[in-house]
């Protein structure tokens, strides 16, 4: 890519500590807007890193039964989709260590669907380790926005 970057076309760089209250305060509801976000946002950079459109990502969820499946093939294709911009589309921040944020996501997941079923003391637990696989993806996020306005010379990138 030669050409400077439009900051119309750049993410959005999201405060950790709103992005934690907003997932607590809506019960999660605020997983599926941000997914639908970030996927807006990685395919207007460029649409080669992921398959999935931001309706997808968001709307699958909402399909019973199918949605079992959805959560797992969507934990596992977001943090490779930042990880693929992020390589295809320098300068970038810290790269994302997807397989961590996988183990994480999938992790917290299963606690939340089988183990908290039985015994809901773990369902803390389950919660802390998806909101930690959330806020790494969104740090990496932003970490590559904010590399790409200071190669272009901006100022950086709203954050909200």
């Amino acid at each position: 890519m030669d050409e400077q970057p439009q900051a119309e076309s750049l993410g959005k760089v999201r405060n950790p500590v709103v992005m934690v209250l907003l997932l607590i305060i809506t019960i999660n509801i605020y997983w599926v807007v941000w997914l639908y976000k970030i996927y807006s946002e990685i395919r207007r950079r460029s649409t080669d890193v992921t398959g999935v459109t931001p309706g997808k990502a968001a709307g699958f969820i909402f399909i019973p039964v199918f949605n079992i499946f959805w959560a797992f093939y969507i934990i596992v294709d977001f943090p490779r989709a930042i990880r693929r911009l992020q390589e295809a589309d320098p300068p970038t921040g810290n790269l994302l260590n997807n397989s961590l944020v996988v183990i994480l996501l999938i992790v917290g997941l299963l606690i939340n669907i089988i183990i908290a079923q039985f015994q809901p003391a773990f369902l803390l637990l389950g919660e802390i380790l998806l909101i930690a696989g959330l806020l790494m993806s969104q740090e990496a996020l932003n970490g590559h926005w904010r590399a790409h306005q200071a190669a272009a010379g901006g100022p950086a990138p709203e954050q909200s």
